[in-house]
């Protein structure tokens, strides 16, 4: 191979990956608790007008859909003011995600993983957790503390995925293939033994309990793309 098709390689390769992790650092922030920065981009209609940008829409029925849905939620905010806007999606966020009460979807793996061992009764704070942080420290990625979420929540575990996906992007761009494939490499096995083995019970707890389709939207994409 010569160096103009290794060098137009690394160039697609590059790009491929700095779209991959546009997309999760977008689903990571918008699964987090929302702030008025969320809701401003919301109204503005800027979160599906990025992922268009980034999503094949004919890739799948799904991926469709979760962006209609986006979009539709997107449309309904924009016709009140900001605050009541980001208070809207922070009552869904709480309902679904945080209580007071009962919790219709726990965002954070260690649940998940404890509830399929023990018939309903999820936990948090699990080993889980800790084999998190340790992926997350191998592949040079501290944990700070205090942190804004428990490391195993979604929204972190996507903000990972989009991290490895620049540091990918960034290797191509610097020629190192084999660093690069390195990295890719990590991703895969993190997104294999972690939100990939959660990702679409979490997703379809959230169908079931929300009330609002941004959520839901949101959590099957993440499912789609893990």
């Amino acid at each position: 191979m010569d160096d103009a098709m290794v060098s137009e390689r690394s160039a697609s390769e590059a790009h491929a990956a700095r779209i991959e992790g546009e997309v999760f650092s977008i689903l990571s922030r918008c699964l987090l608790r929302p702030v008025l920065g969320i809701a401003r981009d919301v109204q503005e209609g800027k979160v599906t007008g990025r992922l268009e940008d980034l999503l094949d829409r004919g890739s799948s029925d799904a991926v469709s859909s979760a962006l209609d849905d986006i979009r539709f939620v997107e449309h309904e905010l924009a016709k009140i003011d900001l605050e009541s806007a980001r208070l809207a999606l922070e009552v869904e966020y709480n309902r679904l995600f945080v209580g007071p009460g009962h919790v219709l979807a726990p965002p954070y793996e260690s649940y998940w993983e404890s509830e399929a061992r023990q018939e309903g009764f999820g936990r948090l704070r699990t080993a889980v957790e800790r084999d998190v942080a340790r992926a997350y420290a191998a592949c040079g990625l501290e944990v700070p503390r205090p942190l804004a979420e428990l490391p195993d929540h979604m929204a972190i575990e996507l903000e990972f995925l989009s991290y490895m996906a620049v540091k990918e992007a960034e290797a191509w761009e610097e020629g190192d293939g084999r660093e690069a494939a390195r990295l890719s490499a990590a991703a895969e096995e993190f997104a294999r033994e972690h939100p990939r083995t959660w990702a679409g019970a979490f997703s379809e707890r959230v169908r079931e309990g929300a009330r609002m389709r941004f959520y839901p939207a949101l959590s099957s994409l993440a499912a789609l793309l893990v």
